[in-house]
């Protein structure tokens, strides 16, 4: 019993892990003009080998999601026709700075263009966290757009 208690032990500190990093991300996507590869900027990382996914603590948005979703609303007009789903994927440098906005969907490109515009403005982050340093990291939200109004789904 001892031996299998062990083993168990080992394979679990094997396999737990605080972060996952890569050195570029690229994610394909179908569109209606067919295949689209995003991949992930690091133009302006502070270790541009480096661009963690997940870390001890994420990169925030001050006040949080709500204030996010507060402020998406307070800044851009939607026509009230447009509805459906974006997926908003950004990097947060080590320097809290936001850049690289790229969309995983696509579902209007005014708006967009609006998103990409509040975001690079905004400058409301801070960086991700990792063993105690402040790391590159790349961030995705979750938007539902519906009658005017924008939604963040993260919570």
């Amino acid at each position: 019993m001892k031996r299998n208690m062990k083993i168990i032990c080992v394979l679990i500190s094997l396999f737990s892990f605080s972060s996952i990093a890569y050195g570029q991300t690229s994610i394909t996507i179908k569109t209606k003009e067919g295949v689209k590869v995003l991949i992930s900027d690091t133009s302006k990382a502070c270790n541009k080998k480096l661009i963690y996914a997940f870390v001890e603590s994420m990169p925030s948005y001050k006040g949080g999601f709500k204030t996010l979703e507060k402020d998406l609303n307070n800044n851009i007009n939607i026509d009230k026709q447009i509805k459906g789903e974006l997926r908003v994927w950004f990097v947060i440098n080590c320097n809290n700075l936001l850049y690289g906005v790229q969309f995983r969907n696509e579902l209007n490109k005014e708006l967009e263009t609006k998103l990409i515009n509040f975001f690079i403005k905004q400058q409301a982050w801070t960086s991700g966290m990792q063993r105690g340093e402040k790391v590159d990291c790349d961030v995705f939200i979750n938007l539902k757009i519906k009658k005017g109004k924008i939604k963040v789904l993260n919570k």
